[in-house]
């Protein structure tokens, strides 16, 4: 066996449990809420990549995100669809993609219908894969840091880590932008390392690393606008360290081609639509102001299914160790500088989702993994050695203790099967092929689901369902629940159907169905299956007996 593939062989067992625990964990939300999406961010995500699809172009007419995550995942569906092509004739994912006319009503578009379920595993491993990478290359900046220990119990953080566990395989734009981001730290943190004789370093290789930097950071801000603040963070770390005037301009011109080439490949829409990115981003700002407040991003940060009290303080210790020695001082300014930039225009507003701080997770782990890695090795005459180590002892299991909860209560609150499969199932074994069915089209039920009905099915607006079912002797009308506060029988959608001759024969689900029709339904949505009954059926009401004046 050769010295380099023994050397594979040893990296491979090194990082092989951090990466079975992440696929693991991750997969877990690979199947949760299917045919539907099953996270709110998900059609943000999969409804441009559908477009993609569709029209084969490059522009996927909406800005509100960068383009690379819908070109990541168009690409990869691209690839099922040619295998599903080969191996099963007839079959095609991107033909199965529902049309336009099935997705924009003239209500507006309804958010729930994207597919088919093919489109949106094939994003979710595109997610997965992204997720075990962050672990990864988590567990290389840890290692190019302070060693491969260290790395070790980085990719271990982040792999069990709630916050990445929790979100999982889920498709947004959060994971692929944290993967680039740790990407880029790795690549500026390799270039760092050798500071103390950076006048040795070939030049051919530290260019290569600047314009590797240069193409993370881009790709980064290129998956959410919000990464672009890494930019100028690496800029400044990479020039930092260059010992020349000369030196430090190709470091510049590497880095900017790095830039330019990411960019250019993750994101042409930043040059060609820029007035439409613009006006995206003033909305979304706006969007941000009218939503409902959300705790402080701290507050969510100390609970234990985001990344719990323990790990945060032995990433704080983790940080101040960094800070006192003057060889690690310079990338735990680059660290803060980049969290102070990314957290800071996001604080003025009171809607806080922790996802927007996903990329700073893979460095509070590292920083944590330090700390607890640190405090075993100090020198055996050190006084303060047992003491280190049972404080690293006690700080290990307490972060073991917070991940077990988050990562519990996590998988107690999944929902594995949508309340509209479960209504079609209900509806499927009962209805006969002469039954009609009538849907609200407010529902949002897939075009799939409603072919798997025997019997004959139409997906109507609530006047129309009102109007139909009045005429209709027998039929089952599926409406939705009753929204907050109001009755069963004068809820938002209820009033499409005539009460008065039709009973509730089974129900599901027990979130109200939104009032806009852009809005995810989640997979707990209200729904209510009613029966008409036939006028005619029913039985007289006896004549009440005749009043007598008494003589």
């Amino acid at each position: 066996m050769s010295p380099r593939t023994g050397g594979v062989l040893a990296a491979a067992k090194r990082w092989a449990l951090p990466i079975a625990l992440a696929i693991g964990l991750r997969a877990l939300t690979l199947t949760p809420g299917l045919p539907y999406i099953g996270y709110v961010d998900e059609g943000h995500v999969l409804h441009p990549t559908a477009e993609l699809l569709r029209s084969g172009s490059w522009d996927p007419g909406w800005y509100g995100y960068p383009p690379l995550t819908f070109y990541l995942i168009s690409s990869a569906a691209k690839g099922v669809d040619f295998v599903e092509r080969a191996v099963t004739p007839g079959r095609s994912l991107v033909q199965e993609i529902p049309s336009r006319d099935e997705v924009f009503t003239p209500a507006g578009r309804l958010y729930d219908i994207v597919g088919p379920t093919d489109l949106i595993v094939t994003g979710r491993f595109v997610m997965l894969f992204l997720g075990v990478g962050t672990v990864l290359v988590s567990g290389l900046l840890g290692s190019a840091l302070f060693g491969w220990r260290t790395g070790w119990v980085a990719a271990l953080i982040v792999a069990c880590c709630p916050s990445f566990v929790h979100r999982g395989s889920l498709v947004m734009v959060d994971t692929p932008a944290t993967f680039f981001v740790t990407l880029a730290l790795y690549l500026v943190a390799r270039f760092r390392r050798p500071d103390r004789d950076i006048r040795d370093i070939l030049p051919q290789r530290a260019h290569v690393l600047a314009f590797g930097a240069g193409l993370a950071a881009a790709l980064a801000a290129a998956s959410k606008y919000s990464a672009v603040v890494l930019v100028p963070v690496a800029v400044a770390a990479v020039l930092a360290v260059a010992p020349t005037l000369s030196r430090a301009t190709r470091t510049v011109l590497a880095l900017g081609a790095g830039l330019l080439t990411g960019l250019t490949l993750g994101a042409p829409t930043f040059a060609l639509r820029s007035h439409e990115i613009v006006g995206a981003l003033g909305m979304q700002a706006w969007l941000y102001g009218t939503y409902e407040v959300t705790p402080s991003y701290w507050r969510t940060a100390v609970q234990p299914y985001e990344l719990g009290v323990p790990l945060l303080l032995c990433a704080i210790a983790g940080l101040w160790q960094m800070l006192r020695r003057s060889d690690q001082r310079a990338t735990a300014r680059t660290w803060l500088a980049f969290a102070a930039l990314l957290t800071l225009p996001l604080l003025r507003f009171a809607f806080q989702p922790f996802r927007n701080l996903l990329p700073l997770c893979p460095l509070v782990a590292v920083a944590g993994a330090h700390f607890l890695v640190g405090s075993f090795e100090r020198p055996e005459g050190d006084r303060a050695a047992v003491s280190a180590r049972w404080i690293g002892i006690v700080a290990g299991v307490a972060v073991a203790l917070s991940f077990g909860v988050g990562i519990l209560r996590f998988h107690h609150s999944l929902v594995r099967r949508d309340s509209r499969v479960e209504a079609i199932d209900w509806l499927a074994q009962r209805v006969q092929p002469g039954d009609q069915v009538l849907v609200l089209r407010d529902l949002a039920i897939l075009p799939s689901e409603i072919r798997r009905l025997p019997a004959r099915t139409r997906v109507v607006t609530c006047k129309r369902l009102k109007k139909i079912a009045a005429s209709a002797p027998s039929a089952y009308l599926v409406v939705g629940g009753p929204q907050g506060g109001s009755t069963a029988r004068d809820g938002v959608v209820a009033g499409c159907a005539p009460l008065s001759l039709a009973s509730e024969i089974a129900s599901f689900g027990s979130v109200p169905t939104p009032l806009y029709s852009d809005s995810w339904r989640t997979n707990l949505e209200a729904l209510r299956i009613l029966k008409t009954i036939d006028p005619a059926s029913l039985s007289p009401s006896p004549e009440p007996p005749a009043f007598q004046r008494p003589f």
